[in-house]
């Protein structure tokens, strides 16, 4: 019997170890090798067959084990994303700043992580503050339990294993709008280190990235101003009917949006609001193109009304707010003359509550005194640092008396037919701390005959000196006429 054949085919199987490493812009990578020490990779083969059409019974074969030896490598990067953060203007603020590590090489390797401030000029732009503390923690892709390290202290990575850290920068100290908080965290290699101990080769070994925090908060400029029924800063005390029209100009020159905020304006002793002119406040020059938004004041204090509030105010950077509203005087309040009823609005904010004001950390006045803190630069631009204006908003008292007088002019004969007969009169202003007729329509006056004789009429009536300054008891073309019946 001849014998059957055993057929076969040779199935050769290549395995290839490649290692690769991978950069980020974002990040430096360091990486080394070390060439007297291997790491043994080893691979077996194995195949299963038939024999002819027995497909019951499957036949292995398995090769023997193949060692390839590879040299140790070493690489790292540290990732992150911290441009900008934003940390509020109190004292005792923190801000989060996040970085990845990622062991990319073949060995497990030990890291430390160090973090410091940054002096002047360093990062993004010029530091204004240091941090006084941080809190790090850390957790892996391989373990998500939360570990707390000291800052100088080390995370142990095995091989393509990733660290996610956390840090918590705090700053004791008060800042101003915009200070700029810069820092560096910087990873170092144990391993890559014992390849390159010597001073200067730092590089070699370490990965530095630069953190900042700009501190973000609303500025307001505040700009206070009065205007009596006078048209000017003078209010009479004698006039039942003399009023103050105050208006309130806010505007929000921060690097934040203002939420929240209180505006509030007591009226100085002899003054009440007069709540039945229904005061009105407008949020104008929005930056987002939305339409101005009326905003309705409170008024609140004893004695008829004293405070003009707006509560729970939001205004967007570079928005303002107007608030108009009228003041009377207080009939229980005996108000002298000569005196100065001094007022000013103030701005009351909460930065850490965008709902409402549990504590008032921002306080801001128009006229810059009392007890302010507003975190205000005034190195900045005239658009950005806060100025307030109260010049305009002080108004002085004045007891009036109002009492205009006309004189009249001498006893004349004149022919019974005669033209050109003039009679002067002479109108003055007697009275005390008030401008009579300073506007047209303001004094109204008449002149009649006392004995209406159809003979008498009167040809004009004009001011003796009026433009030209020619007080010559002639009528002259550049003087003021009062009433022409030719014209």
């Amino acid at each position: 019997m001849k014998p059957n054949l055993f057929n076969y085919s040779v199935l050769t199987v290549g395995i290839i170890a490649a290692m690769g490493v991978t950069t980020a812009t974002n990040a430096a990578t360091p990486t080394g090798t070390g060439s007297d020490i291997t790491v043994d990779v080893t691979n077996q083969a194995t195949a299963t067959y038939f024999v002819g059409t027995n497909t019951a019974d499957k036949q292995s074969a398995t090769s023997n084990t193949v060692t390839v030896k590879v040299n140790e490598l070493s690489s790292f990067e540290l990732l992150t994303d911290n441009t900008n953060k934003i940390i509020n203007p109190q004292a005792n603020q923190n801000v989060k700043f996040n970085h990845t590590l990622q062991n990319k090489g073949n060995v497990t390797d030990e890291y430390t992580i160090d973090i410091a401030n940054v002096t002047n000029g360093a990062g993004t732009g010029q530091d204004d503050f240091d941090y006084s503390g941080y809190v790090i923690t850390y957790t892996t892709n391989l373990n998500a339990t939360s570990k707390t390290i000291a800052n100088g202290g080390k995370i142990t990575l095995a091989p393509n294993e990733i660290a996610t850290i956390n840090i918590v920068a705090t700053s004791n100290s008060k800042r101003k709008v915009g200070d700029d908080g810069i820092l560096t965290v910087t990873a170092s290699s144990a391993y890559l280190k014992t390849k390159n101990p010597g001073t200067g080769t730092e590089a070699t070994y370490t990965a530095i990235n630069t953190d900042n925090a700009i501190t973000k908060t609303p500025i307001y400029a505040i700009t206070k101003s009065a205007n009596t029924n006078l048209d000017n800063n003078i209010f009479d005390t004698a006039n039942t009917s003399a009023y103050i029209d105050y208006t309130i100009i806010v505007k929000n020159e921060g690097n934040a949006d203002a939420k929240a905020f209180n505006i509030v304006d007591a009226l100085p002793t002899g003054l009440i609001v007069l709540t039945t002119t229904a005061p009105t406040s407008v949020v104008t020059g929005s930056t987002s193109g939305t339409a101005s938004t009326a905003v309705t004041p409170t008024f609140t204090g004893s004695n008829n009304n004293k405070i003009v509030n707006v509560i729970g105010q939001n205004l967007k950077q570079g928005e303002t707010i107007t608030i108009t509203f009228r003041a009377i005087k207080d009939s229980s309040v005996t108000t002298a003359s000569g005196a100065d009823l001094v007022n000013y609005a103030q701005v009351n904010d909460d930065t850490l509550n965008d709902t409402g004001i549990t504590n008032a950390d921002l306080v801001d006045r128009s006229d810059d005194k009392g007890t302010e803190n507003n975190y205000e630069d005034t190195k900045l631009p005239v658009d950005k640092d806060g100025k307030d204006d109260n010049t305009d908003a002080t108004v002085s008292t004045r007891n009036q008396v109002r009492n205009i007088t006309i004189s009249d002019d001498l006893k004349k004969e004149v022919a019974l037919v005669s033209t050109g007969n003039i009679y002067q009169y002479t109108i003055k202003n007697e009275g005390t701390d008030v401008t009579e007729a300073d506007a047209l329509g303001e004094v109204l006056f008449s002149v009649n005959p006392t004995t209406p004789i159809a003979a008498v009429g009167i040809v004009r009536v004009f001011v003796d000196g009026g433009k030209s300054g020619t007080k010559d008891g002639v009528y002259n073309v550049d003087d003021d006429i009062l009433l022409d019946p030719t014209v």
